[in-house]
């Protein structure tokens, strides 16, 4: 099963074509899947978030998805562009892993304690 959760708007016609070829990917995979899109995630309260155009999670793990209306012929001309871009996707992914990871923490020392 995959369930589509979107969490805010799309930008652009290629994020709604995008989540919608991940759904329907999903859809032949094994185990449950969600995809959160359009997710504004900040790292701390008082700082601006950041928008993260998917998180797909499912078995075997999270992933951080930035979807570009970009064609062969951009990258070829915007090489700069596509290296800042993939630091800021890599940013954002390590924010997820880190607040994953302290959340995930938090309940191993819940459940260790109810037991």
């Amino acid at each position: 099963m995959v369930r589509h959760i979107p969490c805010g708007i799309a930008v652009n016609e290629s994020e709604h074509i995008a989540c919608e070829r991940l759904r329907v990917t999903l859809q032949g995979a094994e185990g449950d899947w969600i995809i959160l899109s359009n997710l504004n995630h900040a790292q701390h309260p008082s700082v601006r978030s950041d928008e993260i155009d998917a998180v797909i999670i499912g078995p075997p793990g999270v992933w951080v998805v930035e979807i570009k209306h970009w064609d062969l012929e951009y990258l070829r001309k915007n090489p700069q562009i596509a290296e800042r871009e993939a630091d800021r996707i890599d940013a954002k992914a390590k924010r997820v892993a880190g607040k994953l990871r302290a959340r995930l923490e938090s309940l191993a020392q819940l459940k260790a304690a109810r037991q």
